[in-house]
């Protein structure tokens, strides 16, 4: 299975679950890698739709398929989900409620995570695929407390510092400690998956947050020229 096709990997889950008479799971999240000899590898955790507190999980490890039960008492989203992230796992699929609990688990106990590279790593997905508290709200009928606060967004090396987002356009503002050049602003969008382009680089924080609202301005200045030509009336060319 060397095609990224989450279809394929629900499917081969499905069958190693009926393999197993296994009826009553429900996939909660599916993680894949690649192996060093580049075949795709995946894990997925399920839980039981009648019984949450049996959970299973499922792996393709090396060609090498298995089914095995987790206790309930040992699993959390900190030593499974975010230790296997930082094992250079990545996200092919989480269903909403798993995400909800994930939210809820981080909001609880985000003191004491020890997979912090896996933390992030999973807030970057939210952010890439715009997971967020409000979305959440509005699917779970249970107020959602806001994590991405945690996320501590960096491009080669900068962390990012601010962000103004206008119809899906960004400016971004990064800072690197000791860099022969510390500041740097770059347009995005509001996903990063347009990744990060024309950065104009800084010595000094003055010019560069000069450069980051005057970058803004000219993104919302386009989008409110765009913005009038689309409400301007339209003339009627017969009229003399």
């Amino acid at each position: 299975m060397n095609k990224l096709d989450l279809s394929d990997y629900i499917g081969k889950i499905h069958r190693i679950m009926r393999d197993h008479n296994d009826y009553d799971m429900e996939i909660q999240y599916i993680l894949y890698r690649k192996s060093y000899n580049q075949d795709l590898q995946f894990k997925a955790v399920c839980f039981n739709s009648d019984d949450p507190n049996e959970i299973i999980g499922i792996t393709n490890i090396e060609g090498y398929e298995k089914y095995y039960s987790i206790p309930d008492w040992d699993y959390n989203v900190d030593t499974y989900l975010f230790e296997d992230l930082s094992n250079d796992f990545e996200i092919l699929y989480i269903s909403l409620n798993t995400h909800y609990g994930i939210w809820q688990f981080v909001n609880e106990a985000h003191d004491d995570i020890e997979c912090e590279d896996g933390l992030q790593k999973y807030l970057c997905y939210c952010k890439q695929e715009g997971i967020n508290a409000d979305i959440l709200s509005r699917i779970i009928p249970h107020k959602v407390d806001d994590i991405m606060d945690l996320y501590r967004e960096e491009n080669c090396g900068y962390q990012i510092i601010a962000e103004t987002t206008c119809n899906e356009q960004t400016i971004v503002l990064g800072y690197k400690k000791g860099a022969s050049s510390e500041y740097v602003t770059w347009s995005t969008n509001s996903n990063r998956k347009g990744e990060y382009l024309s950065g104009h680089y800084f010595t000094k924080y003055k010019p560069a947050m000069n450069d980051f609202k005057e970058r803004c301005f000219d993104i919302m200045n386009k989008e409110v020229i765009k913005i009038k030509k689309k409400c301007e009336p339209q003339r009627n060319n017969n009229i003399r």
